[in-house]
């Protein structure tokens, strides 16, 4: 049992509690979808766990099969959240058919076996551009938002901070092949960091929302 307890699948467990526990009442599809994509995420973490460590087996493909899920959601969050402020339909289906077409180009070049290395790289610029499009339109919004307990704002700051953090990750991906202890390389604790960052700042946005919520706000 405690093969499979993972620094990941044990932050995704809190936040996805956290979410069930400030969600599960929202009326707004987007947080409903959020516990929904929390779940999704936690079990594919604890099941690609399993098949490492318990049966020895390959897991990459299970990994492949979840970028589709994770692009969905995080397209759709930054979309709605862009909508409030703008038309961001054009720049979301732009995005949107870069990463499928990457998506395909993985699959074709490599099959499923294969992490789809172009795909996640893909991915994470147009989500870091995503990000710094919403921040520069929540400047240039002249009504007052008290940002502390504003869930957009630290969701987006999620964002942002893991895609960022896994681009540059992955352009520096020879120099941070070092390794550190007798089992993980310096580039995997880096990535556990941004996980933590990631489930941190989304936990702390759903609380937001629970709080947003109750003061009708």
């Amino acid at each position: 049992m405690i093969k499979i307890i993972t620094p990941s699948n044990t932050v995704e467990l809190i936040c996805l509690i956290i979410a069930i526990f400030c969600l599960a009442k929202d009326k707004s599809l987007f947080w409903k979808i959020a516990i929904i994509y929390m779940a999704i995420t936690f079990t594919t973490e604890t099941v690609a766990s399993i098949m490492s460590k318990i049966f020895h087996q390959y897991n990459v493909w299970l990994y492949n099969l979840y970028i589709l899920v994770e692009d969905s959601f995080v397209s759709y969050g930054l979309y709605k959240f862009l909508k409030e402020y703008t038309n961001p339909k054009p720049i979301i289906i732009v995005g949107s058919g870069l990463m499928f077409i990457s998506y395909c180009f993985d699959l074709y070049s490599h099959g499923i076996a294969e992490l789809h290395n172009i795909t996640i790289n893909v991915s994470a610029i147009i989500f870091v551009v995503y990000g710094l499009y919403y921040f520069l339109l929540l400047l240039k919004d002249d009504n007052f938002i008290r940002l502390k307990f504003h869930p957009q704002f630290w969701w987006v700051v999620g964002v942002l901070f893991y895609y960022f953090g896994g681009t540059i990750i992955n352009l520096f991906n020879e120099v941070l092949f070092v390794k550190v202890s007798t089992s993980h390389y310096l580039r995997w604790y880096i990535y556990i960091l941004l996980n933590l960052l990631l489930y941190s700042f989304w936990s702390y946005s759903f609380i937001c929302r629970a709080r947003q919520r109750r003061l009708h706000l």
